[in-house]
């Protein structure tokens, strides 16, 4: 049983014109998590977040809030991709625990050595693999669970708008992001999915679009489709933009012709579905703050989010290539028990 009247983990945000309209309503209620500092380059963006908590210290750097005077212990970070893996290395040699947006670093081989970075730091480093968190997802799993015996099917539909409008905090209102970052993602939220429902992955097969440019897409059709192999099923993913305002996000699990769908759209016509979406960021903020204070064991771990990139980059891989990529993309290490570790060549496994 958790520990009870615990107190309240210290906590930066860093990133916050991607983490505030993300995670700013779940910290705004979260009573496990005390806000006491942000962290953006962007002035106007860390004012923004600071405004909506309780008086935070402002950072402008990763150097400048290690250097602060409030307690932190934990960071949740939400920076750009491409700058997310350099500070989050930079907070686990202060010994920081850190809940992260995936990817966690933007190449797998960097992901891998974070992980074992934080392995031997002693801290936590885990992915915001939040559908972990949503009631139907575990009840796909726990229906999965029950019938390995047969050929099963998970299923994602992933319709993303090109005209975004859908901040929940009405301070911050993110452009549309690079569909590179898009497609990715919400892969790799899928492929966290497929695992829970599916176990781990052997191989995968995709055809992803290419843009031209590395503009954001809107007002262009992009998909992504990958077809991936796991040790009890077959996942497929299809993942592309779509004109409006609106998210479709849907799961099906198919088996020997049973079928169970959930929706889990941050819009739909019934339901309140914003208010789920909210309530699963609240859970995973509440089980992070457990997991640091030691009263639960972590269920979700940063092998689990090299796992789920490894699977992205075998995607792009065989879109790239044409082929079918088997994995782990590179050698197991058996002491360590987790894939993803880089070996002297770059040069994949292919079946």
């Amino acid at each position: 049983m958790a520990a009870e009247a615990a107190a309240p983990v210290s906590v930066a945000l860093v990133g916050c014109a991607t983490g505030w309209p993300l995670w700013g309503a779940a910290l705004r209620v979260n009573r496990a998590l005390n806000v006491t500092a942000v962290m953006d380059g962007d002035d106007f963006a860390a004012r923004t977040a600071a405004r909506g908590l309780r008086k935070p210290a402002i950072h402008h750097t990763v150097t400048d809030l290690l250097a602060g005077d409030k307690p932190v212990s934990a960071a949740l970070v939400a920076l750009p991709p491409a700058e997310r893996g350099v500070a989050i290395a930079r907070l686990i040699e202060r010994g920081m625990h850190v809940l992260a947006e995936a990817p966690i670093a933007a190449t797998l081989g960097e992901a891998e050595a974070l992980c074992r970075d934080a392995e031997a730091q002693g801290v936590l480093l885990m992915p915001a693999f939040t559908r972990r968190f949503e009631p139907d997802i575990n009840e796909l799993a726990a229906m999965a669970r029950e019938d390995r015996a047969r050929e099963q099917q998970a299923r994602c539909e992933w319709w993303l708008p090109t005209d975004r409008d859908r901040d929940t905090t009405g301070d911050l209102q993110p452009e549309w992001p690079d569909w590179r970052d898009v497609w990715r993602s919400a892969a790799l939220q899928a492929a966290d999915v497929g695992r829970m429902l599916l176990g781990d992955a052997e191989s995968v097969s995709a055809d992803l679009d290419e843009p031209k440019d590395s503009g954001p897409g809107k007002g262009r059709s992009m998909q992504a489709h990958l077809i991936v192999r796991h040790r009890h099923g077959t996942g497929v993913q299809h993942i592309g933009t779509t004109p409006g305002v609106h998210t479709l996000e849907r799961y099906t699990l198919v088996c020997q012709g049973s079928r169970l769908q959930i929706d889990i759209s941050p819009w739909r016509d019934t339901g309140d579905a914003e208010g789920e979406a909210l309530e699963r960021h609240t859970r995973m903020l509440t089980h992070f703050a457990a997991a640091v204070s030691g009263a639960e064991t972590a269920e979700v771990t940063c092998r689990d989010a090299v796992a789920a990139q490894e699977i992205v980059e075998a995607a792009r891989i065989s879109s790239r290539d044409h082929i079918k990529t088997a994995l782990p993309l590179f050698p197991i290490d058996p002491a360590r028990g987790g894939g993803g570790q880089e070996a002297e060549t770059d040069e994949p496994a292919r079946i």
